[in-house]
């Protein structure tokens, strides 16, 4: 590499690494605090359980609601929703067809007031499956302060992080992911359904800082700099040979 580049290239990558953001990252639930659980038998019943004081989660609350919507078997079989051993287990005996609604709203009727974006773009949320069967149907919701709602669902799901982008919910244009109310998780599906996940997280790519986009410029101007002064100097020594 000629002398002439690599200041510009020093001082551009000094710069670009002083303005550099990270990911801003929001844990809305691991699933490694509040012991609850969850079971119930026979068709239209409706159980909740709401844990408060959780620190480690997004507003301190959780709020777990089943639903039995349908049960070929009466009473003899039913579901179960658990949160243990840092896992969120859902399970469906045979005939048994349920809805689990998990919400994050803060404690009482404070509302999250939260920011998901950290000022930043192209937001997810990640899903981390650890077992799935048949074909759960898992909904991402999201309620601004102003009541509009945003809404993503997602079938075929496997093993592993199952990625919900912010700008692919529906009404996602419409509802404010800086300031946010609610947060729910809904998962159903056919009879028999399982399902475990361990964490639910959002991760925002930040917009570039002033310092990022200064740097930036700094190495392409100094480069082009340097690089006419070589070109001068260059013909220079050729015109003397």
């Amino acid at each position: 590499m000629n002398r002439y580049l690599i200041p510009s290239l020093a001082i551009g990558t000094l710069v670009f690494s002083a303005g550099q953001a990270q990911a801003a990252q929001v844990t809305i639930d691991d699933f490694e605090t509040g012991f609850q659980t969850v079971q119930l038998g026979g068709k239209g019943m409706t159980s909740s359980s709401t844990m408060n004081g959780l620190n480690q989660i997004i507003g301190g609350e959780r709020e777990i609601k089943l639903t039995v919507e349908e049960s070929e078997f009466g009473t003899n079989r039913g579901a179960s929703v658990d949160v243990q051993n840092s896992l969120l287990t859902l399970s469906n005996d045979a005939g048994i067809e349920s809805e689990t609604v998990i919400t994050w709203d803060g404690p009482g009727k404070s509302g999250l007031n939260a920011d998901l974006t950290g000022g930043g773009m192209n937001g997810v949320f990640s899903l981390d499956i650890v077992s799935v069967d048949l074909q759960a149907l898992v909904t991402l919701a999201v309620t601004d302060r102003g009541g509009d709602t945003a809404s993503l669902s997602k079938a075929a799901l496997r093993e592993g992080s199952a990625v919900f982008n912010f700008n692919t919910f529906n009404n996602a244009m419409d509802t404010d992911f800086s300031d946010v109310e609610s947060i729910s998780l809904t998962v159903g599906g056919p009879q028999e359904v399982d399902f475990a996940a361990d964490s639910l997280v959002t991760t925002v790519a930040p917009v570039p800082e002033p310092l990022t986009i200064l740097g930036s410029g700094l190495a392409l101007g100094f480069g082009a700099l340097f690089k006419t002064k070589y070109s001068r100097k260059h013909q220079k020594a050729q015109h003397k040979n």
